[in-house]
C-alpha cells in the first residue's frame, strides 16, 4: 500500500474559509455545506461540477478547477473531509496537500482517515459536532498548525514513490 506521494516543500499559509475540494462523490458534502453555511460559516467550495453551481449566499465563495492549489491554500483556514456514504481510499492526497502547508484537516472518522487526521469527528457526526470541532480546532489554531506540520514532517514521500517505483518495474519485468 502506498500513501499518495506529495511533493514540495512545507509552508505556512492560511485565511478564512471551511474549505471542500471537489465535492462530487456523494459523500454527503452539500448537505454540510449547507448546514454550516446556515450556521454563518464562511464556506469555500473547490471544483464543485455541477453540484452546488446554482447555489448562492453570501460566506459562499466557489473556485473552479485550479492550476495551482496554492491560491486555495491562501484562503483556507480548514479543510474538511466529511465521508458519510462511501468508503473511499483512505487519506486523500488533497489532506496531505493541506497540512504540508500548515492547514488542519478535519474529517470523519472512517475509510482510514485517522491514521493521518488527527482531528476527527465521529462517522455520523452531526452538525453540531462539526462545529464544535471547528470552534476546538480555531481555538487552538498555533497548535493545530503545528500538528499538521509534524503530520507533514512524519510523512514520507521518497517512500511512498519507492513503492510505486517498484510496482512499476515489476510489471515491466
Amino acid at each position: 500500500v502506498s500513501y499518495v506521494p506529495v511533493l514540495g516543500e512545507k509552508e505556512t499559509l492560511s485565511g478564512q474559509f471551511l474549505t471542500f475540494v471537489t465535492p462530487q462523490q456523494d459523500l454527503c458534502e452539500p448537505e454540510l455545506i449547507e448546514q454550516l453555511l446556515s450556521h454563518g460559516q464562511h464556506v469555500l467550495v473547490v471544483h464543485p461540477g455541477k453540484l452546488l453551481s446554482k447555489w448562492r449566499h453570501a460566506n459562499l465563495q466557489i473556485m473552479d478547477y485550479v492550476d495551482d492549489i496554492r491560491e486555495v491554500w491562501k484562503k483556507t483556514q480548514i479543510l474538511m473531509k466529511p465521508i458519510y456514504k462511501n468508503d473511499i481510499c483512505g487519506t486523500t492526497r488533497v489532506v496531505i496537500e493541506a497540512m504540508q502547508k500548515g492547514i488542519p484537516v478535519i474529517a470523519t472518522d472512517r475509510s482510514g482517515v485517522g491514521e493521518k487526521v488527527p482531528n476527527l469527528v465521529s462517522r455520523d457526526a452531526d452538525i453540531y459536532e462539526w462545529l464544535e470541532k471547528i470552534r476546538q480546532v480555531r481555538n487552538d489554531y498555533t497548535e493545530q498548525v503545528k500538528l499538521a506540520h509534524k503530520v507533514w514532517d512524519e510523512y514520507d514521500t521518497p517512500k511512498q514513490l519507492s513503492i510505486i517505483e517498484e510496482i512499476i518495474n515489476k510489471h515491466h519485468e
